[in-house]
């Protein structure tokens, strides 16, 4: 494509990031494209178990993007690599692909850090074979997504002895896909609905022994979402030396503060829905960072949206 002469940075190469720099480069933009971890690809590089999708597929679509003409660096730490004061005088725009990246965790009683880890830790060092996690063979696995299946069936693939799931609600509120489902249950995956983690007990050593849960009723409130409210007196015990957090992802707020950006009531970046722009026009952002995204073909999607967002504005700058 003849070049318009302008040039936009990505932070971020999942599917939206790469989906909008092919969108910017077929339309005469020079993209770079900015990632922290080694490889490209976001959550499928990262986070997806090889199972459902293997690395040479993922890294051939990485490549045909790069193959382009995107430049890619990795390994870069944001707050450390990117000034927004230099990029405005480098770049026309910015895109913000980041998702969410910070693994949230319970604030309850007991256990010791190196018994409690969470799903997104489990999935990375097992496609990433970098680091290997000591784990034992009791393990309880609190949430009820589709990372707290891929954790199940990637533990139990390789062997663990006993991997519980809890959820708070039932089977039917469970947002997950229905063969990841079934297929953790086929590997033998234990669940415990209708109960919430209260307590972890650990012996005089800090290793884990049993986790405390109390059973939850549900009720539907006025918007039809069903919610789950702890009934008291109704704590029960199960064994356990590991237990693994799988409950949902924030936003990285060192990111926010380094860009300044405001913040949805939903803890996302607060964009213009027509433009995709944050509080600061010269940054764009897109993806399951602003809003939830179920598919890839969602996420590629947004990434297209954005991308033409973003030329239609440096077109007229």
């Amino acid at each position: 494509p003849e070049s318009i002469g302008k040039t936009v940075a990505i932070v971020g190469s999942g599917p939206t990031g790469l989906a909008a720099a092919v969108e910017l480069v077929l339309n005469g933009c020079k993209v770079i494209m900015y990632e922290s971890a080694r490889l490209a690809g976001g959550v499928f590089t990262n986070g997806i178990p090889s199972y459902l999708i293997s690395d040479e597929v993922i890294q051939h679509e990485v490549q045909s993007v790069l193959d382009l003409g995107v430049d890619l660096v990795t390994g870069i730490n944001a707050g450390e690599s990117i000034n927004l004061v230099s990029m405005k005088r480098s770049f026309d725009a910015l895109l913000l692909t980041i998702g969410m990246g910070i693994p949230r965790r319970l604030e309850v009683t007991g256990g010791k850090k190196g018994d409690i880890f969470t799903g997104t830790e489990i999935l990375e060092s097992l496609k990433l074979k970098e680091k290997r996690l000591r784990l034992g063979e009791k393990i309880i696995i609190v949430g009820g997504g589709n990372v707290s299946l891929d954790v199940a069936t990637s533990l139990l693939k390789l062997g663990s002895g006993s991997v519980t799931v809890i959820y708070r609600r039932d089977r039917e509120q469970m947002p997950v896909f229905r063969t990841r489902f079934s297929n953790a249950v086929q590997c033998g995956m234990k669940m415990v609905y209708r109960a919430e983690l209260k307590e972890i007990s650990c012996n005089d050593q800090g290793t884990i022994t049993r986790v405390v849960c109390r059973k939850t009723e549900l009720k539907e409130k006025e918007d039809s979402r069903v919610v789950a409210q702890p009934i008291e007196g109704s704590e029960f015990s199960l064994d356990a030396d590991t237990v693994i957090y799988a409950i949902g992802l924030d936003l990285d707020p060192n990111l926010i503060q380094l860009f300044s950006l405001q913040t949805s009531p939903e803890g996302r970046i607060q964009v213009n829905p027509a433009t995709y722009q944050t509080s600061d026009p010269f940054i764009f952002a897109a993806g399951s960072c602003v809003e939830k995204v179920d598919t890839v073909i969602d996420a590629v999607a947004k990434g297209q949206l954005v991308a033409r967002q973003i030329v239609a504005k440096v077109l007229q700058d």
